[in-house]
């Protein structure tokens, strides 16, 4: 399933290229809607191949979800660079029929991208990153057989292809086919995820609030070319069955961005990772122990990556090789997935997802400085 995941994230990235050259049809638009969708087939993929829940998969998925949107008009000059987009929140629920896996409340923003705009039809694409709640998960007493997920918060991450057919000038309908994964990022171990696909379907209605249409003209003259960027951020992990999340993780990073549209920007620099749970990993991952005073807790990667801009907010994925480690529990490449929000015109927050092929390691959060 690593493959798959990664040709989700590279979509991410490339849809937007996409989306800013189909723009609205009509020289109004409707401001919100509403609508709810009904997942009626569905089936449950293992995330990592060395876990076999096959006495855990039902035979069907049923899922049912609300959403809310604001239509893009114009008013911010993001709006034009992705195609006015549609941006909203959701909020589904999921029976997964076995009492092992029991239910998930899933709460989830996304960005609805515009594949193709017609007057009667339309082909989106969304991406979505929130969080979930599930009834069931695993625990040594009670629920020992089912090591999907130890915490009951996990992320909540879908991918969302619609085709939306235009019934009146306020109703429409729509046929979706979604993928969607759980996981905890290591904050509790086991944390082998949830992978599952959904074919629903849903009414929507729309406001009727016309807004007309802001055309901005784009610029020329794309922002500074050069940006330097420091950051430092911290997170916790576990690394065995039934631990808290104890160790502690920094990670400070430089890198330098360029700009290569208005809307996106490359980037290249280094991380230095201290993690206190490497003496742990040597019994675990490699089969002998090694006296904490002679572990390096300290490794340093290379990273370049691709970031995403939205107004305030950005999507960064970088992919990284370990330059110095003492030893290699994993491989030397693994990606990181970061959501960032600028405060002001330097300061930012984030919030990141450090992943090796097919196990995710560890959430960080932190902040940035920008010049």
């Amino acid at each position: 399933m690593h493959i798959h995941k990664h040709i989700f994230y590279i979509i991410v990235q490339f849809t937007p290229f996409i989306s800013q050259y189909i723009y609205a049809q009509d020289a109004k638009i409707k401001k919100y809607s509403v609508g709810i969708d009904y997942y009626c087939a569905g089936r449950m993929m293992r995330f990592n191949r060395a876990y076999e829940m096959s006495e855990f998969l039902p035979e069907n998925i049923y899922m049912i979800e609300a959403s809310a949107k604001y239509h893009t008009h114009g008013s911010r000059p993001w709006h034009k660079y992705y195609g006015y987009p549609n941006v909203g929140i959701s909020m589904g629920y999921i029976n997964f029929i076995k009492k092992d896996i029991g239910y998930a409340i899933m709460l989830n923003p996304f960005i609805e991208f515009f594949l193709y705009r017609g007057r009667m039809y339309e082909l989106t694409f969304t991406p979505s990153f929130g969080l979930a709640y599930n009834s069931k998960y695993w625990d040594r007493a009670t629920n020992d057989a089912y090591s999907a997920t130890s915490t009951p918060v996990t992320s909540s991450i879908y991918f969302t292809l619609s085709n939306n057919f235009k019934i009146t000038d306020a109703w429409s309908i729509q046929a979706k086919f979604t993928f969607r994964h759980f996981s905890n990022g290591s904050i509790g171990i086991p944390n082998n995820g949830l992978n599952f696909i959904n074919i629903g379907f849903g009414a929507s209605y729309t406001i009727s609030q016309n807004t007309p249409v802001t055309y901005l003209t784009k610029s020329d003259t794309l922002p500074k070319k050069y940006n330097m960027n420091v950051e430092i951020a911290m997170g916790y992990k576990a690394i065995k069955e039934a631990e808290v999340a104890k160790y502690l993780i920094l990670n400070p990073s430089i890198y330098v961005s360029r700009y290569i549209s208005h809307i996106s920007n490359l980037m290249i620099g280094a991380d230095l990772l201290y993690d206190e749970s490497f003496v742990g990993e040597y019994p675990l991952k490699l089969k002998y122990n090694k006296d904490p005073a002679e572990v390096i807790n300290w490794a340093l990667a290379a990273t370049v990556g691709h970031e995403l801009k939205i107004g305030r907010y950005s999507y960064l994925t970088q992919v990284a090789y370990y330059m110095y480690k003492q030893d290699y529990f994993y491989e030397r490449w693994y990606h990181r997935h970061t959501s960032k929000v600028m405060i002001n015109k330097h300061l930012y927050i984030k919030a990141s997802l450090k992943v090796y092929i097919g196990a995710a390691d560890f959430f960080d959060y932190g902040v940035g400085w920008r010049w």
